[in-house]
């Protein structure tokens, strides 16, 4: 439990921390909403990644670069979902 919680602080200050560099466009407020983030972001992972690992080493056996797009795919998504609240 102490692992799941020190994951979800390491990456609310690391959306904190990306939400500092200017050219990126992402507006992240407060500690709060870094936090609800990373959490939506680390669920959206727990669901998606073992199932886009099965359909991927079946269908790409070289998925690395496929693995980099949906990355950044779960990295908009929780994006949206934090926009929403």
């Amino acid at each position: 439990m102490a692992g799941l919680i020190l994951t979800w602080l390491v990456t609310a200050v690391s959306f904190l921390i990306i939400s500092r560099l200017p050219f990126l466009g992402i507006e992240i407020d407060g500690f709060g909403k870094a936090a609800i983030t990373a959490i939506v972001f680390g669920i959206l992972n727990a669901i998606l990644l073992p199932i886009l690992t099965f359909v991927l080493t079946i269908h790409y056996p070289n998925h690395r670069i496929v693995f980099l797009y949906f990355k950044c795919h779960h990295f908009w998504l929780g994006s949206c979902a934090r926009t929403r609240i």
